[in-house]
């Protein structure tokens, strides 16, 4: 998995080894299923999530069940929200969770799925790695 988020990450190869190897050895791989909820609106902000393969969305849900996107990370992007809430402390002010978007287009073609299901059924899990804020049983 190290080598795989060194990959997504490339920066992770500037570091000087002892560095590198400290922040890896912490670092927690997850796999999510399409629309698996990552972090909930309110909820600690435990680790900082690094994506490896697919796509984030996060967003916010009104209690009418309405919701909207604020953004979507890809792989070798991670989560603003997540660093700021863990800098500043409070909980997650949004939802994570997976999303599996249809393949791109090729150039010069514009494709519509049929419904829903048919665009998202093929397509590849997201992979995360995270990098907890503390050892467990400290704070």
């Amino acid at each position: 998995m190290h080598e795989r988020l060194v990959e997504a990450f490339p920066f992770f190869s500037t570091l000087f080894p002892r560095s590198r190897d400290a922040i890896l050895s912490k670092a927690i791989g997850k796999k999510l299923a399409h629309k698996q909820v990552l972090a909930s609106d309110g909820a600690e902000c435990a680790f900082l999530p690094f994506v490896v393969e697919g796509t984030l969305r996060i967003y916010k849900a009104s209690e009418s069940g309405r919701e909207i996107t604020l953004y979507r990370i890809e792989r070798g992007e991670s989560c603003v929200l997540s660093a700021t809430c863990i800098l500043n402390g409070g909980g997650f002010p949004a939802i994570a969770g997976a999303v599996q978007l249809p393949p791109p287009a090729p150039a010069g073609s514009v494709s519509l799925p049929k419904s829903p299901s048919s665009s998202t059924a093929r397509m590849s899990p997201v992979r995360t790695a995270g990098c907890p804020t503390s050892s467990p049983g400290t704070s």
